[in-house]
């Protein structure tokens, strides 16, 4: 049997779950929050793709930049929207170093990083990230990988499925309505530094 074909053992896929959630609970969340709102305007509008784009995307490069501790999962991220860059502009016979990589490059291949992890954890996992506590029909499915569901019966592929698209919904829409919050927040300091600004201050 080919390299290619040979099943991950149960130590592999356990070491490959844990790098797995530890990006889903990374940064990596807030890159691919704002990704979302960014490619979803006809969902949350310009508000929205603006305030995450500021709050989620920004605020985290800040912190990454600025921090005392770097972020796996962006730092993640960025390495594999950086390569994706160069092999694309090899493809058009560019030179190593030549490679466009702009931010909404960052954040559309944020979207697959992000979601492709998702099959690598346990059914666990997600209730975990969503701090669900109790989950009486599915106790038989709480040790059992989301891939290993999404290849098993019709109930399971369909178990798989609203996992999958209710954290995702979950993670997007309390992640722009935060951003939203702040950008309120954002509006009311700005009005206070205006209406508190001494004269002398307006000048400079």
């Amino acid at each position: 049997m080919a390299d290619k074909d040979k099943k991950p053992t149960p130590e592999e896929r356990e070491a490959t779950r844990k790098v797995q959630y530890a990006i889903l609970e990374s940064g990596a969340r807030d890159f691919y929050t704002a990704g979302y709102a960014f490619d979803n305007t006809s969902e949350f509008g310009e508000e929205g793709k603006s305030a995450t784009y500021n709050h989620k995307y920004i605020k985290r490069l800040e912190q990454q930049v600025n921090g005392d501790k770097i972020d796996e999962g962006v730092a993640r991220i960025q390495a594999y929207s950086s390569y994706i860059s160069e092999i694309e502009a090899q493809k058009l016979g560019k030179k190593p170093g030549e490679a466009s990589h702009t931010s909404a490059d960052v954040l559309r291949r944020a979207i697959p990083f992000y979601q492709s992890a998702l099959s690598k954890v346990k059914v666990s996992d997600i209730f975990k990230l969503m701090g669900i506590k109790k989950y009486e029909n599915v106790k038989d499915k709480l040790d059992t990988y989301v891939e290993d569901l999404e290849e098993g019966s019709k109930e399971d592929k369909q178990l798989a499925q609203a996992l999958k698209g209710t954290y995702i919904d979950y993670i997007v829409k309390q992640g722009v309505g935060e951003s939203l919050i702040l950008s309120g927040e954002d509006a009311k300091k700005n009005l206070e530094r205006i209406v508190n600004e001494k004269p002398e201050e307006k000048k400079k």
